[in-house]
């Protein structure tokens, strides 16, 4: 063990992981053979845990019915995998079971009931998030409120509701919408503690989940919801969209809450769908494609590369893998012992997806670099035709 950079090491045989609690803490015991593991709790205060049932008694919301417009966008975007539209047709029969048992029992009101039926589970629903909102700053103590949103998308429709809304167009409101497509110095006004009589609302992604910490947070709404890619290893396809959270993230969300006192927690999904979570996020290297991955495996000659990622904590598919090489040998990266080529070692030290790599370095050979670049930056970055929500009234000329 090290007790400073410039002591001597005493136990040089003693390694200590440290670790979020969002984190398998058990997977990592058991990777590492066996070691034991120690819990450090956080100082935190308790908080009240409310789900979609609760927060539609207090709100009173009522959707309206659904509209039969064709096949649901589950239905459209699975199309032809039946394992995952089997799956679907699962969960939204144990849903139907769910309610229905709510309403035998009678726990909740019956217009409760009525509005879980009526909702559509695979959209965020902004309209109740307003009123809770509203709800909060009518009813509750001065503090704070965190919202958890999937996306820019989700977060300048909620924005512009909030504002539009002449509840908040009052200087007794700072709505602030914290993504990194927001400038620099816009987001660090998300630490600043408002002045006396002033709520502050924070509509974020995952990013105030783990990454920062907003002190004076009270009310957390979670939506239940967060934009991962994802990789369908069969069409060797990878998109970007909206998924549950875990129950861990769930349980981190909540807990940006309790740092400074008491608070609460809004998730707008119900008790049932917290036990079908799954207790933690997939490990980004499932769910993404493995072309950059293995060119720097290359580089760094680490070996095979099926033998070196066979060693992670929670390896690959075959398939993945098998169909990330093929797709460099096609780029002509590697050759067919899986060794690197000289445009794949060019490739390895670019920071950009091989194939977009691969036109660059052609462009600059073809003397047509700056066209180029200009496609290659639009197809490797995030949109730019987005306008800040803080900067919409000035004028661009």
């Amino acid at each position: 063990m090290y007790i400073g950079p410039s002591s001597t090491p005493t136990r040089p045989d003693l390694k200590v992981i440290l670790m979020s609690a969002t984190l398998n803490a058990e997977l990592f015991s058991q990777y590492f053979g066996g070691v034991p593991m120690y819990n450090i709790p956080s100082v935190v205060f308790p908080v009240a845990r409310y789900f979609l049932e609760d927060v539609l008694q207090m709100t009173r919301f009522c959707p309206p019915p659904p509209t039969r417009r064709g096949p649901p966008s589950w239905v459209r975007h699975l199309r032809g995998q039946a394992e995952a539209m089997e799956k679907k047709r699962t969960e939204e029969q144990e849903r139907a079971e769910y309610i229905a048992s709510l309403e035998a029992k009678r726990t909740y009101p019956p217009y409760v009931v009525e509005a879980l039926r009526n909702m559509d589970g695979d959209q965020v629903p902004l309209e109740l998030m307003l009123e809770l909102v509203k709800t909060i700053c009518r009813e509750g103590e001065l503090g704070a409120i965190l919202v958890f949103l999937p996306g820019w998308d989700t977060i300048s429709k909620l924005h512009d509701m909030l504002k539009s809304d002449p509840v908040f167009r009052s200087r007794n409101y700072l709505i602030i919408p914290l993504h990194s497509l927001m400038p620099t110095s816009f987001q660090q006004s998300v630490f600043d503690r408002p002045p006396e009589g002033v709520r502050k609302i924070v509509i974020a992604t995952n990013i105030a989940e783990t990454s920062i910490t907003i002190e004076d947070v009270v009310y957390v709404i979670d939506c239940g919801k967060v934009k991962e890619t994802t990789y369908d290893v069969t069409n060797q396809l990878a998109c970007l969209e909206a998924v549950w959270v875990s129950k861990a993230a769930a349980k981190q969300r909540k807990g940006r809450a309790g740092r400074v006192q008491p608070g609460k927690c809004y998730h707008l999904f119900t008790k049932h769908q917290l036990e079908g979570l799954a207790d933690y996020q997939v490990p980004e290297m499932l769910r993404t494609p493995l072309e950059e991955l293995i060119l720097q495996i290359k580089i760094l000659k680490l070996g095979a590369v099926a033998a070196f990622l066979n060693k992670a904590l929670e390896p690959p598919s075959e398939t993945a893998v098998l169909n990330a090489i093929t797709s460099l040998q096609q780029l002509n990266a590697l050759d067919g012992e899986e060794n690197l080529t000289s445009l794949g070692y060019h490739l390895a030290n670019l920071p950009v997806n091989p194939r977009v790599g691969k036109i660059i370095l052609f462009a600059a050979m073809f003397s047509c670099l700056s066209p180029v670049l200009t496609i290659a930056s639009s197809l490797g970055f995030k949109e730019p035709f987005i306008i800040p929500l803080v900067r919409e009234t000035e004028n661009v000329i």
